[in-house]
C-alpha cells in the first residue's frame, strides 16, 4: 500500500508538505489475507498551493503608522506580567486579575458530596465574575 501511494505521488508529481494520513474510513478488518482481492484505501494529502511573491519594488503597499502611547505600553506590560507571572498562594483576593482555582463537585440534597459524582477543576479570573458577586465579598 505504501509503495503504491509513493509511486502515485511520484508519477503525479504532487507537491506535498506532510506525510499522507490514512482516513478513518479505512477498515483493515475488511482484508481477507486468505483470499486476496483488490482493496481501496483513502488518504488525506496536504498539497502545497502555488505561491508567488509580488515584486516588492513595484508593488503598491500601504504603510500604517501607529502612535504608541504610554498607556498602551503600560497595558501591554501588565498583560505580559499576568500571562508570564508566577503563581503564589494568597490569603485574600487583591485584584480582578487574581486567579481562583475552583473545584466543583456534585452534592446531594443535604449538601453532602455524591460518591462517584461529577467533579470538575477549573481556574477563573476574578474579573469574569459579575460585579454583584465580586462585591458580595466571597470572591
Amino acid at each position: 500500500m505504501e509503495k503504491e501511494l509513493t509511486t502515485y505521488m511520484s508519477n503525479e508529481k504532487l507537491e506535498i508538505f506532510a506525510q499522507p494520513l490514512p482516513l478513518p474510513d479505512n477498515d483493515s478488518r475488511q482484508i481477507d489475507f486468505n483470499n486476496p482481492a483488490d482493496y481501496s484505501f483513502a488518504f488525506e494529502v496536504g498539497l502545497k498551493l502555488p505561491f508567488a511573491l509580488a515584486d516588492l519594488g513595484s508593488a503598491r503597499l500601504t504603510r500604517l503608522k501607529v502612535d504608541v502611547t504610554p498607556t498602551m505600553i503600560d497595558e501591554e506590560v501588565e498583560r505580559q506580567r499576568t500571562r508570564n507571572g508566577k503563581m503564589a498562594e494568597q490569603e485574600a483576593v487583591g485584584s480582578d486579575e487574581n486567579v481562583l482555582n475552583l473545584q466543583f463537585h456534585r452534592v446531594g440534597c443535604e449538601g453532602q458530596s455524591v460518591e462517584a459524582g461529577i467533579q470538575k477543576i477549573n481556574s477563573l479570573l476574578v474579573k469574569y465574575f459579575n460585579e454583584a458577586t465580586r462585591r458580595s465579598g466571597w470572591v
